[in-house]
């Protein structure tokens, strides 16, 4: 262990610079009292410290100021002078320059590109809590729109003008509903940041994007004659083998229960109870839930069952047996067409489900149990009214005023 000698001096920068010694030296300043010089005879190095006592308490502290090759003998003075001026106000200046550098550390450690953190929320978020379906979407969204738009940027540095342009760009190249599911993910992605304190609490500016409103979806509807119609070219196209059978019995299906289309592509055969007339779904939009069946819709799933070759799906992909169906709009667009029916969604064969039974007078809070609903409100949405059934009642009302 090295001497180390101690001195009281009035420190000159030309003592400074010239002072040269083979043991290390502590040399305190004259001028200013605690301000302290410690010279390394090993490194040559000369730094500046500042020795006090904060208010109310006897312990011997020592700051750092810096040293002679940072800054000038007479700023090592100013600086000591402010920092003894912060020590007679009552303030412990060790103590609040600790709590800068961590400040300083918790901001670097925010400082996270979003390319960095979309692998970390897709695999602690969305696989967790999201369906494969949802989960797959959101990935799609992830890829396309908010790492390209967002990827380079850090995540603290995310405002609201940030996220506005984005939102107009999205809406402008593409639709407006694919603009709302890139905000619906974003905005999920943000709160998750900020539980994992990537961002400050309550910062997520997505609710303030001033947003589009979706154009008015006018869904196609089925009367009876375009059901017969539709049935009909299911049945042509599964007599020519013009598609996968499994697809014409699964639009089938879908038609004659009202289900979601992810319901029946990937139905299970341990959902199935046939004997009872039910399928008990266990991966729904929300949670498990019973559909009833009718005498048609049995017969189809049966059909689909004898020509069935996987172990696990009832309506499974025709190229890999392990897997479910994955689309079926070629078989189903090519069946409207051959049916001379206007072009829709596969959605809406559940909004003609919900139509007919509401024409036929049953009771829509049976059919709310029917579609799986949760609320009621969401069934009278998908119970819309027939042109004919309003031309219908407005005819009787206006006969009913002239007598």
């Amino acid at each position: 262990m090295r001497a180390l000698k101690c001195q009281k001096l009035v420190l000159t920068t030309g003592f400074l610079n010239k002072l040269k010694s083979d043991i290390d030296l502590q040399i305190t300043d004259a001028a200013i009292p605690g301000l302290q010089c410690r010279y390394s005879a090993a490194t040559d190095r000369k730094v500046f410290y500042l020795g006090y006592r904060v208010r109310g308490s006897y312990q011997q502290k020592h700051m750092k100021l810096g040293s002679l090759a940072e800054f000038s003998l007479n700023e090592i003075r100013a600086r000591a002078i402010k920092t003894k001026q912060d020590i007679a106000n009552g303030l412990d200046p060790q103590a609040e320059q600790r709590m800068r550098i961590k400040q300083n550390e918790m901001l670097e450690a925010r400082r996270k590109q979003v390319q960095e953190l979309t692998p970390i929320f897709m695999e602690k978020h969305c696989r967790e809590n999201n369906r494969a379906n949802t989960y797959r979407t959101n990935e799609a969204l992830m890829r396309l729109y908010i790492i390209p738009y967002l990827g380079d940027k850090y995540i603290a540095d995310i405002d609201l003008c940030t996220i506005q342009d984005m939102y107009d760009k999205i809406k402008n190249t593409k639709t407006v509903a694919v603009a709302l599911h890139v905000m619906r993910l974003l905005s999920t992605f943000l709160n998750w940041c900020e539980k994992y304190n990537y961002r400050a609490i309550n910062s997520n500016p997505c609710h303030l994007v001033q947003k589009a409103k979706s154009p008015k979806m006018n869904h196609t509807l089925l009367d009876i004659n375009g059901y017969k119609r539709l049935f009909d070219a299911l049945d042509e196209a599964y007599c020519a083998g013009k598609y996968a059978p499994q697809a014409i019995l699964a639009i089938k299906t879908l038609a004659l229960t009202g289900c979601r289309c992810s319901e029946i592509t990937d139905l299970e055969r341990d959902e199935l109870d046939l004997e009872n007339g039910y399928l008990h779904l266990n991966k729904r939009k929300t949670d498990a839930f019973n559909v009833p069946l009718g005498d048609p819709a049995i017969e189809v799933i049966k059909q689909a069952l004898s020509i069935c070759k996987s172990k696990r799906y009832v309506f499974h992909s025709p190229i890999d047996h392990t897997r479910p169906l994955t689309d079926l709009r070629k078989a189903f667009w090519w069946a409207l067409d051959r049916a001379e029916l206007p072009r829709m969604r596969i959605h809406d064969l559940r909004h003609s489900f919900a139509t007919l039974a509401t024409s036929m007078g049953e009771d829509i809070r049976i059919l709310k149990d029917v579609l799986g609903h949760t609320k009621i409100t969401t069934t009278e949405i998908y119970a819309h009214a027939s042109s004919n059934a309003a031309r219908r009642t407005a005819n009787n009302v206006a006969s009913m005023i002239t007598g």
